[in-house]
């Protein structure tokens, strides 16, 4: 796995721990190039599969996973662990299990998570 940290302003912080998400696909076995980027900006967990195409010759995962406030981090991480990566892994699994000659077999597919709204915010 690839990854790339953006550092944070004062207050902030990741709430993907890219050690469970590592864990997370090789316990399915996937076996694709994964690149992860951490994000400042971005309130979010977007997964992109790429399926082979005329500019690459091989099957490949982006993934950009955003920052959220120091204070929402304990909850951010639980909902990150219990929600966002169960779901990706289903989604990704879904996709590599396609036969080849599936008409959702081209291209590339995303999908997005965002942190659900916290009390108080």
């Amino acid at each position: 796995m690839e990854i790339t940290k953006h550092k944070l302003p004062r207050g902030f912080t990741y709430p993907l721990k890219s050690s469970l998400l590592q864990a997370a696909c090789e316990d399915i076995g996937i076996e694709l190039p994964i690149t992860l980027r951490y994000r400042p900006d971005a309130n979010l967990f977007v997964g992109h599969y790429f399926f082979p195409a005329t500019w690459q010759d091989y099957e490949c995962i982006n993934i950009l996973s955003g920052a959220v406030n120091s204070h929402k981090s304990l909850y951010a991480r639980e909902h990150m662990s219990k929600s966002v990566i169960p779901g990706f892994i289903a989604w990704v699994d879904e996709l590599i299990k396609l036969p080849e000659n599936s008409s959702k077999f081209t291209g590339h597919h995303f999908a997005r998570w965002t942190y659900p709204k916290i009390s108080n915010e």
